[in-house]
């Protein structure tokens, strides 16, 4: 889960240079991004600790898409990405279908937050850079495992 810490930093360099009025609360928030990341490292999810770390996701990172975007957006796409390769590819075909189903849990709400940020800014640039920050995360062809 090295790709999403990476990402959260350059979601701080950000932030840093912004001269925003609520940066201090958009640097708390990026804060508390960071001691979620943690949670993505777990093996097994409890419900009740997929359901936290959803609503969190969805919720916080949908702020700071509008202030810093493509490297909020970037950061997004680096937690599907290690989530999907990490967390539940491995879940899949095992016995564990509890645990495929709350990692996508998790993903749906990243998703859905993305989302729920193109929904109230429906611009071409809005479209353009969360292709740019998701499409590498989404197309699998060009890798290789």
């Amino acid at each position: 889960m090295e790709a999403p810490a990476k990402a959260l930093k350059a979601v701080h360099a950000a932030l840093s240079k912004s001269k925003l009025r609520d940066k201090k609360r958009l640097v708390d928030i990026a804060g508390h991004v960071s001691s979620h990341l943690v949670l993505l490292k777990l093996s097994s999810l409890s419900e009740q600790v997929a359901r936290k770390l959803s609503s969190f996701l969805r919720e916080s990172l949908t702020i700071l898409y509008p202030v810093v975007g493509l490297p909020a957006l970037q950061l997004a796409g680096a937690i599907l990405e290690s989530v999907y390769h990490e967390r539940l590819l491995p879940s899949i075909g095992s016995l564990h279908r509890d645990q495929q189903d709350l990692w996508e849990s998790v993903l749906h709400a990243l998703l859905a937050g993305v989302l729920d940020y193109l929904d109230t800014h429906e611009t071409k640039d809005a479209k353009i850079m969360i292709g740019d920050a998701l499409y590498p995360s989404l197309n699998c062809e060009t890798k290789t495992y």
